[in-house]
């Protein structure tokens, strides 16, 4: 009998699933076998499985991998007796039990759910808005923080890039680097160029999400926090008061200027504004929204577009601007919802909304890279559904479906690795004699000709 001991990030034991038999896999949603609810672990992450009496783990694809013993697995891997197996930010210890020494033998798995936890070195606090207090362990050597699911650290909201920013850790010293962000990333309300140190204490700002940085083990007063990210109170207070106090010097000097002129022929009034300084102000305007739409800011844009439009209608450039602006605007809306199929595994769903979105807006590399990774989802979902079969029995039918799958798949990234690892599979089938050896050593010939 197996056991499989799971450990949080306290390094407390969080669940044991005992198994004699079967094949069960581990992710952060529901519907795996064991599910680990942390955003460094990907939605259906690894497999775990028995095959004559030894048992293994495969990679499924994951973003953060899987270590055995500290290394990342490149291929199916044997785990034994005493082996430790990380999964994000979990540690898996396997203990091998004689089963006639099992007094309580249970059922072959437990479905369970673990709760998060800390661990030594630092974390970072969500504050200062309704998903407040939520945490996330800084374990990585590089913490990687967006809005898509290959990042450590997913941060689903508007104002957060794709590939937003990233936490380093170098022997517990830590800064963050922004990436390229559309938004910025703040560190205590100063907008960082490129890299900057963090202390305890420190507010991390990404887009409009906010966070402490803290020791793992302090607890954080989210009320002391609530208008983290916000210019402060008192700074507001006495911009007001010096505002008041302006105002009171401007009206008091306008009273003697205008006690002065009472005593002397009256000045002509101050003539309106010309229609030079009208176009002038107007196209200001105009070339603010479209530095705004250059960068990828459309809603700013859009905004100065419509005040634009609703004072100074029919002119092209502004309706033309308006139009390209509207279109940016639809084609994100389109990316967040073929974002939203890939996470739930709708692939085709996704690509025929990617697909429709043309090559002359600024959104079409953006689209052009999902469907890429839609594409590769599908052809290694495909990949795993045949490896699944031959695991569970070799047939001629199964060897085949297999090379089919692998064949599919481009030689780059985790698709190359599954090549290689299907290679390396079929010689082991080639070199015993049986019925699928002949197709095992042809299809191993063929992939290798692809490489």
């Amino acid at each position: 009998m197996y056991t499989l001991i799971i450990e949080d990030r306290h390094g407390r034991s969080a669940a044991e699933i005992s198994f004699d038999q079967g094949s069960y896999t581990i992710g952060r949603v529901d519907g795996n076998d064991v599910v680990l609810p942390s955003n460094s672990v990907s939605r259906t992450h690894a497999r775990i499985f028995v095959s004559n009496n030894k048992c293994y783990v495969d990679d499924l694809g994951s973003a953060n991998g899987v270590h055995v013993n500290g290394t990342k697995i490149q291929a199916r891997t044997e785990i034994k007796n005493g082996y430790k197996i990380r999964i994000g930010e979990y540690t898996l210890y396997l203990e091998y039990k004689d089963q006639n020494d099992m007094s309580n033998a249970g059922q072959d798995v437990l479905k369970t759910q673990i709760v998060s936890g800390g661990q030594s070195g630092y974390k970072i606090v969500r504050v200062a808005d309704q998903f407040a207090g939520e945490e996330f362990m800084l374990s990585e050597a590089s913490n990687t923080i967006g809005r898509t699911e290959e990042n450590y650290i997913l941060l689903s909201d508007s104002s957060i890039s794709r590939n937003h920013a990233k936490i380093i850790n170098q022997n517990l010293n830590y800064s963050v680097i922004d990436l390229g962000s559309s938004n910025g990333t703040f560190v205590n309300n100063k907008l960082i160029k490129s890299e900057s140190p963090l202390k305890s204490g420190d507010l991390i700002r990404f887009g409009n999400v906010t966070f402490v940085f803290v020791p793992a083990t302090q607890h954080v007063d989210l009320v002391a926090y609530a208008n983290a990210g916000k210019k402060s109170n008192d700074n507001r207070t006495i911009f007001t008061l010096f505002l008041a106090l302006f105002i009171i010097l401007v009206i008091g000097f306008a009273i003697v200027l205008f006690a002065l002129n009472s005593e002397s022929p009256s000045e002509p009034v101050a003539e309106t504004p010309s229609a030079a300084d009208l176009f002038a102000k107007k196209q200001a305007r105009l070339d603010e929204a479209t530095r705004y739409y250059n960068n990828a800011l459309y809603e700013e844009a859009n905004k100065i577009v419509r005040s634009l439009n609703s004072e100074f209608p029919n002119e092209e450039n502004i309706q033309s601007l308006q139009r390209k602006i509207e279109i940016e605007i639809e084609c994100q809306a389109k990316i967040k919802q073929a974002s939203d199929h890939i996470l739930d595994r709708h692939y085709n769903g996704a690509i025929d909304l990617l697909e429709t979105i043309g090559d002359n807006t600024h959104s079409f590399d953006e689209a052009q890279k999902l469907i890429k990774e839609a594409k590769s989802k599908i052809r290694l979902a495909r990949y795993n559904d045949a490896r699944s079969k031959c695991d569970e029995g070799l047939s001629v039918e199964s060897v085949e479906e297999l090379c089919e799958a692998a064949k599919a798949l481009q030689p780059t990234g985790i698709e190359l690795d599954r090549i290689e690892s299907t290679i390396q599979f079929m010689d082991r089938i080639s070199e015993k004699k049986s019925k699928y050896s002949a197709t095992a050593k042809k299809c191993a010939k063929l992939l290798k000709d692809l490489l």
